[in-house]
């Protein structure tokens, strides 16, 4: 028998650029308002932020909204709040050493011809959360190119090196790497490395997930990592806690590419601002709220959550067994085992996405 369930809302999941950000970077006071109210009249629910951005251009929002869970680079890195609100690492997903180093490598050869290309390595550690390069405006380009709309420059955490073999020597670096990113420019030496540089990278088949963004920028990680199997790890961390959550009691929200994987998710009530991607829009289970990302929809969200009728049937048994689902794709097993401690995928593969019809801002890959 089909079972029709009311479920309360129990965990609030936000992206960040163009969903909970409005086009100023910003989180406009009502919306900021509503999601604090919302937290005075139900002290439990859990508040998440799932983005694209690294550590450091993501903690500001997440200390303004309180949030109880921040993860970072598109599923990389997971960081719980603890009770002092410090932000500590739970778990992350790490690329090899050996295939950072040839890729850093591959990087700086370029370099030499083309004083346009930019790269910049993330980790999960937040002394040194971004490692960046080349030259010594690098700060300054990197906030150009991936936040160009953001006010302030941040300089902490960053750190610049020449050479891969530097990191082995700062807390272990070179073993910390969950995401590479790579700008190429747009003048005819640009265009010529990035495509010698995917060919590079087809190489590699089996080992990395790149997504190929024109014009002329990369996002290289482990394989398999996105923000559908970081909100699935959330849930299984807050039930190994003794806090359970139906997945008919998570919200999601969210408007790019990026946040497919999560709003995809079985059984969890997926959300989209007006402004949402047209492939978001096309999703039967996501319900497109009226207003945008420059607009106060938060307390709509709400509205419609309490409404909003989902299939109960076998909805336990499957939250119960995340991590026997085939969406998990191929970390499945590898999931399974890493209750406790981050360590590092053993099997990657690539899933270029080189599909000029998307249309999407190089601007738009780490939000």
């Amino acid at each position: 028998m089909t079972l029709v369930e009311k479920a309360s809302l129990k965990m609030l999941v936000l992206d960040l650029d163009g969903t909970i950000l409005n086009d100023h970077k910003e989180i406009i006071p009502e919306n900021l308002k509503a999601i604090q109210e919302l937290k005075k009249k139900n002290p439990n629910i859990i508040i998440c932020i799932v983005t694209g951005r690294p550590f450091l251009p993501s903690i500001f929002y997440a200390r303004k909204i309180g949030a109880d869970v921040l993860a970072t680079n598109d599923g990389g890195a997971i960081y719980l709040k603890d009770d002092d609100k410090n932000y500590k690492l739970e778990k992350a997903f790490y690329m090899t050493e050996k295939k950072c180093s040839a890729i850093f490598n591959k990087i700086r050869e370029y370099s030499v011809e083309n004083p346009d290309l930019f790269w910049l390595f993330t980790t999960d550690k937040i002394k040194y959360n971004v490692i960046i390069g080349n030259g010594e405006d690098s700060l300054k380009k990197a906030y150009n190119i991936f936040c160009p709309d953001e006010k302030t420059v941040r300089h902490e955490g960053v750190l610049q090196v020449e050479n891969f073999d530097d990191l082995k020597k700062l807390d272990g670096l070179s073993k910390h790497i969950i995401k590479i990113y790579t700008y190429f420019g747009k003048e005819d030496i640009g265009k010529k490395q990035y495509h010698e540089f995917n060919e590079f990278l087809e190489k590699e088949k089996g080992k990395i997930n790149c997504v190929s963004t024109p014009p002329f920028l990369n996002a290289i990680a482990p394989w398999g990592i996105d923000k559908g199997n970081a909100v699935r790890l959330i849930i299984e961390k807050f039930e190994e806690m003794g806090i359970r959550i139906k997945r008919s009691e998570v919200a999601i929200v969210g408007n790019d590419y990026n946040d497919l994987a999560m709003l995809k998710l079985e059984g969890c009530r997926s959300y989209g601002p007006s402004n949402a991607r047209e492939e978001i829009k096309g999703l039967e289970n996501v319900h497109i709220l009226k207003q945008s990302n420059n607009e106060p929809w938060i307390k709509e969200l709400i509205e419609n959550f309490k409404s909003r009728e989902t299939i109960g049937i076998n909805r336990e048994q499957k939250q119960l067994n995340i991590f026997s689902q085939p969406e998990i794709l191929g970390v499945d097993k590898w999931l399974a085992k890493a209750k406790a401690n981050p360590t590092i995928p053993k099997n990657f593969t690539p899933q270029p996405s080189r599909n000029p019809s998307l249309n999407r801002s190089p601007l738009d890959i780490i939000r």
